[in-house]
């Protein structure tokens, strides 16, 4: 049981690290595909970041917080299960 709790402990701070590398290549304005290499990464392991992480703010004028990277994250997430699921239709 402990080890099981340890291995969750594990991945969730591996997420929050990736979240954190990506909120700060966007505020140094790092090149887009540094930014959707760590958008995938998070996208794929979005079930275990925690919601205040998720809050990256966004660096140009509009809204408090970059909208659009969660949507590009959200949408990473949907196409993995949704090649998940078709994948399993086949078997």
């Amino acid at each position: 049981m402990e080890q099981r709790v340890l291995a969750i402990e594990r991945v969730i701070a591996m997420t929050r690290l990736v979240l954190r590398l990506l909120c700060t290549g966007m505020i140094l304005h790092a090149g887009m595909a540094c930014q959707d290499v760590l958008e995938k990464r998070v996208g794929n392991q979005l079930k275990e970041a925690m919601h205040e992480d998720l809050l990256i703010p966004n660096t140009f004028v509009g809204t408090l917080y970059d909208v659009d990277c969660m949507e590009r994250m959200l949408e990473q997430i949907i196409a993995t299960n949704t090649l998940a699921f078709s994948a399993s239709l086949e078997i």
